[in-house]
C-alpha cells in the first residue's frame, strides 16, 4: 500500500438558495498566480466575445450534503479561480449557484425560476450532481441545447440515445433461496449529458474483482433504495461476481441516505444473525464475509460505528468495499477506528496526491478561497472536491476547443466538440476521458483506497481497469 494522502476534516453545508458569484480581479487575484489559469494562446487562436454565461447546483442542505458541499465547491471554485485571472481568451464568465436540497422538486423549481431570467437563453452551461436531479434535468436541458455537466456518474446517464438490456441478476432472498431475476435495464437517453468519472456500475464491477482476487466468499449488497446511484451498481457487481466465479452473491439490506444510526444497527444485527443461523442450520452456505455499500460517507460512518458494536455480540465481522462517495478523507474524523480497514473505490487521485499533474493548481485554488472565506485550509480538502474541479476544467477544455474551431459557446456546439474531440483526452493530469456520440462512458479504471490507521486514505496498488463491454452501456 502506498499514497497515504489526508487534508479534510471539515464540512461546512454553504450559502442560500441563490448566490451570484463573480469574482471582476485582475492580477494575483486571491493570491492565486492568475497567469497560470490564462489560456496559453498563440496569435491565430479564436477569441471569445461576451460573457460565458453558467449556472451551478449542488446539494447545500440536503441528504447528501456530507459531499455534495465539497463537490459542490470544487466546481464553483475553479469557475471563479478561471474568472478572476480574465475568464477564457477574453469572455468573462456570469456564475450563479442553486441549492438542490438533494431533492428534485426542489431542484426543477430552481431551474424554473433560472429560465425566467431575461439572461437564461445565454446560459450555455449547467452543472449539476445527483443522479435523480440529473435525470430529472437531463432532458431539459437536452429541449433547450444546454450542456449539462454533472458529477452524478450514473450508468444511465452514460447513453446519449435510448437503450434497453436484459439483465439475469444472480440473487438471495431474504428465505436464502438463489435465483437468477430477469431486470430489464432502460435509459431513454441523455444526449446533453456529460459526467467525468468511472460510472458507478463500472466501478462495483471493479470493486468485485478487487475483493475476488483478495478470497472473498459471499458479498452482501447494503445499498439505498432511493435513487439508481445506488441500486444499480448493485446488479452489477452481482452480475460481474458471476462472470468471475467463487465469490457468492448475498443478501441485500436496504440502508437509506438519511437513516440514523439505531435503524442501522438493528437492521445489520438482524441481518448478521441470520447469517450466522442460516450457516449453523445448513454447513454448505458460507456467511457474507464482505458487503458491498452504496451510499455517502456520513452513512458509511453509521454503519462502521453499528459494525464495531454489533461484533460485540454477533461472532461475524464482514469487511467493507464502498463507492466513490462512500470512502473519503472525512471518513475516519467522522467514524474514529470503527472504519479504518474499510475500502472504497475512486475515479480520480484523492485531494493533495502530489503524483497527480494538476493537483497542485487544485490544491492552490482550493486553499486561496478557504483563506479569502476565512475558513481552514482542510475545509472542503476531499476527493469529492476533485470531483468538481475535473468537471470544471473539462467544460474549459471543451470550450477552447470550439473557439478554435470558430464556433460560438453555446451547448450544441460544446456537445459537438466533446464528442468528436475528447478521445483520451488528459484533464490537468487528474483524468483521462474519451466520449462519442454514442458512448459516454468516459473511463474504465479506478483506483482502490483503503482507511488506514493513520486516518489517512491509502492507495492499494496500482488503478484497475476492466474493458467496457457495450451490453453495459445505459446502467
Amino acid at each position: 500500500m502506498s499514497g497515504a494522502f489526508s487534508r479534510a476534516r471539515a464540512v461546512v453545508a454553504g450559502a442560500a438558495l441563490f448566490a451570484s458569484v463573480g469574482v471582476w480581479g485582475c492580477a494575483d487575484v486571491l493570491d492565486i498566480r492568475t497567469s497560470r489559469f490564462l489560456a496559453e494562446a498563440g496569435p491565430n487562436d479564436g477569441k471569445c466575445e461576451g460573457t460565458l454565461r453558467v449556472r451551478v447546483l449542488y446539494d447545500m442542505t440536503g441528504s447528501t450534503r456530507d459531499v455534495g458541499v465539497p463537490a459542490g465547491k470544487g466546481v464553483v471554485d475553479h469557475l471563479r479561480a478561471i474568472d478572476a485571472a480574465g475568464g477564457i481568451r477574453g469572455c468573462r464568465l456570469d456564475i450563479v449557484e442553486g441549492d438542490t436540497h438533494y431533492d428534485v422538486e426542489s431542484t426543477l423549481a430552481v431551474y424554473r425560476d433560472w429560465a425566467k431570467r431575461p439572461e437564461w437563453n445565454e446560459v450555455s452551461t449547467l452543472f449539476g450532481q445527483g443522479t435523480p436531479m440529473t435525470q430529472a434535468l437531463g432532458p431539459l436541458a437536452a429541449g433547450e441545447k444546454k450542456l449539462f455537466m454533472t458529477t452524478a456518474f450514473n450508468g444511465e446517464l452514460a447513453t446519449p440515445v435510448s437503450s434497453d438490456h436484459d439483465v439475469g441478476v444472480p440473487s438471495v432472498n431474504s428465505s436464502f433461496a438463489e435465483a437468477t431475476v430477469p431486470t430489464r435495464k432502460r435509459s431513454p437517453g441523455y444526449p446533453f449529458v456529460f459526467f467525468q468519472g468511472t460510472d458507478y456500475t463500472t466501478a462495483a464491477r471493479i470493486a468485485m474483482n478487487f475483493i475476488w482476487k483478495l478470497g472473498a466468499k459471499r458479498v452482501g449488497f447494503f445499498a439505498c433504495s432511493t435513487s439508481a446511484f445506488c441500486t444499480d451498481p448493485v446488479d452489477g457487481g452481482k452480475t460481474f461476481l458471476g462472470v468471475l466465479g467463487n465469490t457468492k452473491v448475498g443478501r441485500d439490506l436496504a440502508i437509506e441516505l438519511d437513516e440514523d444510526e439505531a435503524s442501522i444497527e438493528q437492521k445489520v444485527e438482524a441481518y448478521l444473525r441470520e447469517e450466522v443461523a442460516h450457516a449453523a442450520a445448513d454447513a454448505t452456505y458460507v456467511p457474507v464475509d464482505w458487503i458491498w455499500f452504496g451510499n455517502t460517507r456520513a452513512t458509511l460512518a453509521r454503519l462502521g460505528r453499528a459494525l464495531a458494536r454489533i461484533h460485540q455480540r454477533v461472532p461475524l465481522a464482514p469487511k467493507i468495499v464502498t463507492d466513490n462517495w462512500g470512502l473519503d478523507e472525512v471518513l475516519f474524523a467522522d467514524c474514529g477506528e470503527a472504519c479504518v480497514g474499510i475500502h472504497g473505490v475512486q475515479p480520480y487521485p484523492v485531494f493533495g496526491d502530489g503524483s497527480a499533474s494538476g493537483m497542485a493548481r487544485l490544491v492552490e485554488i482550493h486553499d486561496s478561497f478557504r483563506a479569502m472565506e476565512g475558513l481552514p485550509a482542510s475545509t472542503y480538502a476531499t476527493v469529492q472536491y476533485v470531483y468538481g474541479y475535473v468537471a470544471v476544467a473539462t467544460w474549459r477544455a471543451a470550450v477552447e476547443a470550439a473557439l478554435d474551431a470558430g464556433l460560438p459557446v453555446d451547448g450544441e456546439n460544446l456537445r459537438v466538440v466533446l464528442e468528436q474531440r475528447f478521445q483520451q483526452r488528459s484533464i490537468d493530469g487528474l483524468a483521462t476521458l474519451s466520449y462519442s456520440g454514442l458512448d459516454r462512458r468516459p473511463q474504465s479504471t479506478a483506483r482502490v483506497y483503503m482507511l488506514g490507521a493513520s486516518g489517512r486514505l491509502e492507495q492499494v496498488g496500482q488503478p484497475i481497469s476492466i474493458s467496457l463491454q457495450g451490453d453495459w452501456l445505459g446502467w
